[in-house]
């Protein structure tokens, strides 16, 4: 028996978990109190970071879709998904303290933070690598290289929020220190 969630890009996808169908966003913030800038080592052999910008949409586009084995008709959905993040007056992508990989001039991995308008804290919007190199590293260290660039622009926080019913995203999220809070409103 399969069971359609509507995903965080309004696409319904089918999935035989019931776990999956499990309501409602779980919020977590970060502290970066602790975070000291540092240089650090992509653990791929040959693959390098950049910021992202708007030329990139269509990499990152194919990129999610990979890395959640959706199919090709669900790129115009992503596209205009990362086009909000790019050109939204909701929220603001903060390019220098996102960053893509590239391996073989190709994105197999991305971390997008933004902030929201009106808001101080950041938000990560997205971590994502493509599903042949997850397991690799590439996501904690992306992670962690955005969270010294918050440091060294001033922020002291970072929040996200994923679906209650992901328990391996929350125990990542956990074990990356992010901890559980109440939805603010």
């Amino acid at each position: 028996m399969t069971t359609a969630i509507e995903h965080r890009w309004n696409i319904t996808l089918h999935t035989a978990n019931s776990a999956l169908v499990e309501p409602g966003p779980l919020v977590f913030q970060k502290k970066l109190e602790h975070v000291v800038p540092a240089p650090l080592t992509l653990p791929v052999p040959g693959a390098y970071l950049l910021h992202p910008n708007s030329g990139d949409l269509h990499a990152l586009a194919d990129l999610i879709r990979k890395a959640y084995r959706l199919g090709y008709d669900a790129l115009p959905a992503l596209r205009l998904r990362l086009f909000g993040h790019f050109y939204s007056s909701d929220a603001r992508l903060l390019l220098d303290c996102s960053w893509i990989c590239l391996l073989d001039e190709r994105v197999v991995s991305a971390c997008l933070i933004a902030l929201p308008r009106g808001d101080s804290a950041p938000r990560l919007i997205d971590l994502i690598t493509d599903v042949n190199w997850q397991g690799r590293g590439l996501a904690t260290t992306l992670l962690e290289k955005s969270q010294h660039a918050l440091v060294e622009h001033g922020f002291n926080s970072l929040w996200l929020s994923c679906h209650a019913g992901d328990p391996a995203a929350i125990r990542k999220f956990e074990q990356l220190g992010f901890q559980r809070q109440s939805i603010r409103s």
